[in-house]
């Protein structure tokens, strides 16, 4: 997963734009909304900020 490299490598803001504007939408669109796969996507997203010291958008 190519937001998953990006938070390996310290690039949050690349991570966290990544998911939300590539990988997010395109699962959301053929996978339910409950699957796995959607839920470590969010999970990314959450250790972006959590990288960046943005605690409470990691809620």
């Amino acid at each position: 997963m190519i937001a998953d490299n990006y938070l390996k490598q310290s690039k949050y803001p690349k991570a966290i734009t990544y998911a939300n504007k590539n990988s997010i939408p395109l699962k959301m669109l053929s996978l339910s909304q409950y699957h796995p796969s959607l839920a470590k996507n969010h999970v990314l997203v959450a250790q972006a900020y959590i990288g960046r010291e943005l605690y409470s958008d990691a809620i």
